[in-house]
């Protein structure tokens, strides 16, 4: 980004004096665009391939190479343990040698074992490192998003012969986001609102560096950026109100299992429990309005009783404070809920002993069956 606007000036500094004097077309130096679309393609393409051979084919052929070595290793060291060994028939075909039907799996097994561990943040980088050469570059080569989507299916089947066959299978683990790589897409997003504008207005012609004012473009510049920001703002504002579809299914999923809880208690507490709280809501409202009142009139009795109160809680034990009557109405609501579903429980479970009985019973009386039809040496003999 530095090197495009300051280009005719860096150039003189990088150059050896001897081909400058030489060379004058430095000092009349334009901005090409072919240029930077072959640079574009050079690293972007070339950077691509060359991470898929890396990821793919060199692991694969390292780890068929090192379990050809380590087989190898180990029938050298099978043979030379029979060598040594008189009994050596009956000690290979019970510990050395495989099973010739468990051969197979014990060898993918071995090998899986000694094979890499699969990182997917690996490919999740690869992915983010690729959507910032489209979002930087993508003006100076229109097909780059034709050969980024050519490039993904090819690395979809890679990514999938490494997992089969190129590394430890991992555990299927559920993950909601891609974690902080989100961070480093919106930066390069960000990032790539500025250098578009920038290459834009840069390489819009051919033209000489010094008709290149630095003013229009910083408000070029300012210009993308704020439309950038404001486009996000209004998608997201958007989204707020559309809402998701996974949210609403939650919320149903929520509220369904809210109400059959409330339906396994009684039928009528799904329909009523909202008048039902409203009711205990109004109670307790009069309620304490009546011990307010009730306060204030017997203040002047509450110092006279004071000295009573504590000898008869020495004597006789604390007394009991009157509860209100809307928290005794919705202790009692509360109460009888709860053991209205113990009830049902204990139901069960006394159903549960009283068909245990009666199999008990009745294979005592199978059992005494089975005896009187017995012949008397038999019955002996069961005795």
């Amino acid at each position: 980004y530095i090197y495009v606007p300051y280009g005719n000036r860096l150039l003189l500094y990088f150059t050896p004096s001897s081909w400058t004097a030489a060379i004058k077309v430095l000092q009349n130096l334009q901005i090409d665009p072919e240029r930077l679309q072959q640079e574009v393609i050079s690293l972007s393409m070339t950077g691509q391939v060359m991470s898929f051979g890396e990821e793919v084919v060199v692991p694969y052929l390292r780890g068929r190479a090192s379990a050809r070595w380590r087989e190898y290793k180990r029938e050298s060291q099978v043979s030379r343990s029979m060598h040594m060994r008189k009994d050596s028939e009956q000690t290979e075909r019970t510990f050395l040698r495989d099973s010739p039907h468990e051969s197979a799996m014990l060898s993918r097994i071995r090998w899986e074992a000694e094979a890499d561990v699969y990182d997917v943040h690996e490919d999740i980088m690869e992915m983010c490192v690729q959507f910032g050469y489209l979002v930087l570059f993508g003006v100076a080569w229109p097909l780059m998003p034709l050969g980024f989507l050519v490039n993904n299916w090819i690395e979809l089947r890679g990514d999938l012969f490494k997992l089969c066959e190129g590394s430890q299978r991992p555990a299927p683990i559920r993950a909601d986001s891609i974690g902080h790589s989100i961070a480093a897409l919106e930066l390069l997003t960000w990032l790539g609102s500025l250098s578009t504008a920038a290459l834009a207005y840069l390489y819009h012609g051919e033209q000489p560096m010094s008709q290149i004012r630095l003013s229009y473009l910083l408000l070029i510049v300012f210009i993308s950026e704020q439309a950038f920001l404001g486009f996000k703002l209004l998608v997201s504002y958007s989204l707020s109100i559309i809402g998701s579809q996974v949210v609403r299914e939650a919320e149903s999923k929520r509220f369904l299992m809210r109400k059959t809880y409330l339906e396994t208690f009684s039928e009528e507490a799904a329909s009523t429990s909202q008048e039902e709280l409203a009711r205990i809501h109004s109670t307790g409202q009069r309620s304490e309005d009546v011990s307010r009142t009730e306060k204030g009139a017997g203040s002047k009795k509450d110092s006279r009783a004071t000295t009573g109160t504590k000898a008869r809680n020495l004597r006789d034990g604390p007394d009991v404070q009157p509860m209100k009557e809307g928290s005794r109405e919705e202790d009692d609501y509360q109460t009888e809920t709860a053991q209205r579903f113990w009830e049902s429980k204990k139901e069960d479970q006394m159903s549960t002993v009283e068909a245990g009985a009666r199999l008990i019973v009745a294979l005592k009386e199978l059992h005494q069956h089975r005896i009187n039809h017995m012949p008397n040496d038999d019955v002996d003999k069961s005795k």
